[in-house]
């Protein structure tokens, strides 16, 4: 396990992050990034997602384009895919859920942690969440498995606490910053 320093108001703060390769034909968007394994897609996280409507937004890049939206259109994970805006070879969709897809995300969040990153590569889903601790991440293996999901540990390691002298704070700039976090600035 190796360590990276963390800059952030949670300077005391401990996190384990994890990169993984999922896979599981369940998955959001998989019959679509396995019939284009030379797209790269990236799913684009917002602050709070509606549950009613179940909708989110991927960058697409690389690929053909006209081959990606015919595998869309035909992919039982998703519902109503638009595409918004294309622009030097890249493309934002915006796309539904479908009631039989499995989102990873909730399951993350219940957990205490929050998934960073989110991308296709090779017809594979490489993620990275950052969770509380190892028990985290061990719960959402076992749900992984439990929902069918091939899931493939390839990195593991933690933050470090930072120190205010990392950034060059005193330790009242470092309290100010803190209470204004805390009050909402």
């Amino acid at each position: 396990v190796t360590t990276v320093k963390r800059s952030s108001l949670l300077a005391d703060a401990v996190f384990v992050i994890a990169e993984l390769a999922l896979s599981s034909p369940t998955l959001v968007m998989t019959p679509t990034i396995e019939a284009n394994p030379s797209a790269r897609v990236c799913i684009q996280f917002q602050p709070a997602m509606d549950p009613e409507r179940r909708r989110f937004f991927v960058l697409v890049e690389g690929g053909d384009f006209d081959a990606f939206d015919d595998a869309l259109a035909d992919d039982y994970t998703v519902a109503e895919p638009t595409v918004l805006a294309e622009q030097d070879g890249v493309r934002m969709y915006r796309l539904g859920l479908s009631e039989d897809v499995i989102a990873v995300t909730p399951t993350v969040t219940e957990l205490g942690g929050m998934v960073l990153e989110m991308y296709s590569t090779g017809g594979l889903w490489l993620v990275k969440l950052q969770v509380p601790d190892r028990d985290a991440l061990a719960a959402f293996r076992e749900f992984c498995l439990d929902s069918g999901i091939e899931y493939q540990l390839e990195r593991l390691y933690r933050t470090e606490p930072t120190r205010s002298d990392d950034h060059g704070l005193t330790d009242r700039q470092r309290r100010t910053l803190l209470t204004a976090a805390r009050e909402g600035y």
